[in-house]
Formats: structure tokens, C-alpha cells, sequence
């Protein structure tokens, strides 16, 4: 009986899982340290890992790659 219940409480955790965008604004939001403790609650309780982990490599590969594209750039500038 308890199996069943954890199993029913599981299924209906993750049919209310946070979207896609969702997922985005709460990396980002965590990233700068302003994520409220109802929407983390949320992310644990109801979000897979796996989603929140592949953002949040996406997000810092962007990250790393506006900083070299940035030197790149200023780099660039002092050479003229």
C-alpha cells in the first residue's frame, strides 16, 4: 500500500514538473542568487535533475562564450 502511494504521489509530482522556460528563468535565477525559496521547493519537489543540470551547462557555456567573444573583441580593438 505505501509503494502504491509513493508511486501515485511520484506520478502526480512530475505531471506538474516546470516547463522548459520554467527550468530557464530558475537556472538563470539561481545563477544570480535571487531564487525565492517557493520556486526552489518547486524545483525539487516536482523538477528531474536532468533538466535543470543540461540548462545549466547550456547557460555556462553561453556565459564562457560571450566573455571570449568579448576579449576577442577588445583584443581586436587595441590592435588597430
Amino acid at each position: 500500500m505505501h509503494r502504491r502511494y509513493c508511486r501515485q504521489q511520484v506520478s502526480e509530482n512530475r505531471s506538474m514538473a516546470p516547463g522548459l522556460w520554467q527550468v530557464v528563468v530558475s537556472v538563470a535565477s539561481s545563477f544570480f542568487g535571487v531564487q525565492s525559496s517557493r520556486v526552489r521547493e518547486r524545483d525539487f519537489t516536482r523538477g528531474r535533475p536532468s533538466q535543470f543540470i543540461l540548462i545549466a551547462f547550456l547557460m555556462t557555456g553561453m556565459v564562457v562564450l560571450v566573455f571570449l567573444l568579448a576579449v576577442h573583441w577588445v583584443m581586436s580593438l587595441h590592435q588597430l
